[in-house]
């Protein structure tokens, strides 16, 4: 496969360069995560809407000595679960170590067997394919809230290949793949569906953050099939950390702090019910 193009959203900034101070920056400085990052309309002249359902991005200003980094995680949660899932996301102080669900990784299928070889995701941990999409928020071992990614990891290691580069991006669930009856493009990442038109887009990063990065985003017709059918909502969990770029070890006091405190964590949680809705104009005063 060819290394993705570059998300066409150039218009994306995380350094924040409106807060002056490097210790108020770093305890409480805005990350933006606009709208049309989570759900746009067109992607390279290719009309979606799209949604974001995976991804991680890392950005670094030297001179204003910051760097931030940031996971965008797409799950589907079922509909009678999403209030609680949403309290839970916007209360825990830290979303890591496993705390949201990931999805698991091929390291070795080749890019050309996704989706329709049976060694696409064959785990013989799971009894059904299904489950390997499976996890719960809190990964509390069975009492947590059972959630459902909807992407592949495509984790090849290049030093395999001198050909072939490409790893590390995220494809559609085999189950959402196979439900959709999607097909795979030639030499890409992207799959379409039965009518030939495109059903998702693998990115690499925006030019103006680290190469290492990537996004995947879903036609939102075909999601909210998958929705229906499942009877699921989508929920956004968007977050990452601050943290200052050229600053040696160790780090100054207040620095300590604020990491000690999970002041440095950011976050979005979003919902595509919300999201999806018109916006409203506003009245006109006389």
């Amino acid at each position: 496969p060819e290394e993705p193009s570059p998300l066409p959203l150039d218009s994306l900034s995380w350094s924040d360069p409106s807060t002056k101070d490097n210790k108020a920056w770093l305890g409480s400085g805005k990350v933006n995560v606009p709208d049309d990052l989570l759900r746009i309309v067109k992607l390279d002249d290719e009309e979606g809407p799209w949604l974001a359902v995976d991804g991680y991005l890392k950005t670094e200003d030297k001179i204003l000595d910051r760097r931030v980094f940031g996971f965008i995680r797409g799950i589907l949660i079922p509909q009678k679960k999403v209030t609680e899932a949403m309290f839970l996301l916007g209360s825990t102080e830290y979303l890591g170590n496993m705390y949201v669900p990931e999805c698991p990784s091929d390291y070795y299928t080749y890019a050309g067997e996704i989706p329709w070889s049976e060694n696409f995701a064959n785990s013989e941990d799971y009894a059904q394919d299904h489950e390997e999409y499976l996890g719960e928020i809190g990964n509390q071992f069975g009492n947590g809230i059972q959630v459902e990614v909807l992407c592949h990891r495509y984790s090849w290691e290049d030093y395999h290949s001198l050909i072939n580069r490409a790893g590390g991006y995220a494809v559609p669930s085999k189950t959402f793949s196979r439900t959709m009856k999607l097909r795979a493009g030639a030499s890409c990442f992207d799959q379409f569906d039965e009518q030939n038109r495109l059903a998702c887009i693998t990115y690499s990063p925006p030019e103006h953050f680290d190469d290492s990065g990537n996004i995947l985003y879903l036609r939102e017709d075909l999601l909210l099939k998958y929705m229906a059918d499942t009877g699921k909502q989508l929920v956004w969990v968007v977050w990452g950390e601050r943290n200052l770029a050229n600053s040696d070890y160790p780090r100054p006091s207040w620095c300590q702090t604020i990491f000690q405190r999970y002041e440095h964590i950011w976050r979005r949680i979003e919902t595509h019910e919300r999201l999806s809705q018109p916006k409203r104009r506003a009245r006109k005063h006389k």
